[in-house]
């Protein structure tokens, strides 16, 4: 997985973007069962993107210095929590008929999974200036790196170039 944070941003984006476009069209062409691969496809993307995250996420907090370390822990539940529930925004509208409760309680896991995935892209964006800084640094110093990560794809193609640089004098980046 971190072989992620090694590839540049030209490859992250052809592998998020390029790869997965082009085998839809092709599969839309040529296959009856499009739709259930095209499933598939998306299952896949998600998880590279998100596995993205996940990688970033925790190697970035192995970098960090004492006096700036991050709450991982935190993150690590979020991140977990932000999952399942997608999982389960998928699977809801197959349900047909809901109640007037399982509405509500999917109302307030919709807010709690919206704000797990903005402390996580927080998480990275503080991260990642704090990596690059060597020091603890405030809202204002990584609010642009979050806004970078939610603006998709024109933010890893900004981000990327800056984690391998990290990450390249990292010898145990490049034995896995």
């Amino acid at each position: 997985m971190t072989k992620l944070l090694r590839l540049t941003n030209y490859q992250f984006l052809g592998l998020l973007i390029g790869v997965p476009s082009l085998v839809i069209l092709l599969l839309i062409f040529l296959s009856a069962l499009w739709f259930i691969i095209v499933q598939l496809i998306l299952v896949l993307w998600f998880s590279l993107y998100f596995g993205w995250h996940w990688t970033l996420g925790i190697n970035l907090h192995k970098k960090l210095n004492e006096e700036n370390m991050l709450n991982i822990n935190f993150f690590l539940i979020l991140f977990v929590f932000m999952i399942i529930y997608i999982g389960l925004s998928v699977i809801v509208p197959f349900l047909g008929n809901i109640s007037v409760t399982f509405f509500r309680v999917y109302s307030f896991l919709n807010l709690i999974g919206s704000l797990s995935f903005l402390y996580c892209v927080g998480f990275l964006a503080k991260a990642l200036n704090s990596v690059e800084q060597n020091k603890t640094v405030s809202f204002k110093d990584w609010i642009g790196d979050m806004i970078l990560i939610l603006i998709f794809p024109v933010g890893i193609f900004v981000l990327q170039p800056r984690i391998n640089e990290i990450f390249a004098s990292d010898p145990k980046m490049h034995n896995s």
